[in-house]
């Protein structure tokens, strides 16, 4: 399971900083659409980072997440409008309800294991979502994981942390090896480690599987507005139902 044991300390490790890199493509996407939606479903929504600020912009926000960790972390927040969290499996969920706009960010779909799983979790996004409603998400492309560089980073003397990995180019998938050491609210140096497995999806295949999955429309842009699609690192998706 992601990010199990790094949970707790995700938000101070830095990862949640990436939800201010997401936040401008959501919100052009609004404007686009001409307002903010009054509901939205956060898939895979972790911490609950940008669930908090979209809240703050008086949107009604439920968020799942498939580690419990996560979602355990996500209500410890104060928001404006009180989400509603849940344990769920991105690839096999049924809320009951659907959604103006359905959302999922921070590459999880790039932490699904196989393309069969990434129809199943196109197909719950689907039935989530409104008909005429909107399904955004994020995802590395092979490009993106195949350049990804590791990196160690240290904050004062809050802690230190590094990722390492490797890349198979054969079968897209990236092994990354988290390890960080972390000075507590006890000042006790705690020691967690993770491992993590990406995989980077064509776009021919991101493409087919959506229609398959019943999106009518879907469109995308490279992330940060930098090159083209051909030849981008991460791609913005908006899809329509």
């Amino acid at each position: 399971m992601n990010y199990s044991k790094l949970a707790p300390y995700y938000d101070l490790l830095g990862w949640a900083d990436f939800t201010f890199h997401i936040l401008p493509h959501i919100r052009s996407f609004f404007r686009a659409i001409g307002s903010p939606p009054e509901r939205y479903l956060d898939i895979a929504c972790g911490t609950g980072v940008l669930a908090s600020i979209l809240a703050d912009e008086n949107i009604r926000i439920t968020g799942i997440d498939i580690n419990p960790e996560m979602i355990r972390e996500a209500k410890k927040r104060e928001y404006s409008i009180r989400p509603n969290f849940r344990v769920a499996d991105m690839c096999k969920f049924d809320l009951r309800s659907q959604f103006p706009v359905t959302g999922c960010f921070y590459d999880a779909i790039n932490h699904l294991a196989s393309e069969e799983d990434v129809r199943k979790a196109f197909r719950c996004a689907f039935l989530h979502t409104e008909p005429g409603g909107y399904y955004i998400f994020d995802i590395n492309t092979p490009l993106g994981l195949e350049r990804w560089s590791p990196y160690c980073s240290q904050q004062r003397n809050r802690f230190i942390v590094t990722q390492d990995g490797t890349y198979d180019k054969s079968t897209g998938t990236r092994d990354i090896k988290i390890e960080a050491f972390v000075k507590d609210s006890n000042d006790e140096v705690r020691y967690v480690n993770e491992m993590i497995r990406e995989k980077a999806y064509p776009l021919s295949f991101i493409q087919h599987a959506l229609a398959e999955a019943g999106f009518r429309k879907f469109a995308f842009e490279p992330f940060r507005n930098e090159g083209t699609v051909r030849d981008a690192e991460r791609l913005f998706t908006v899809c329509r139902r």
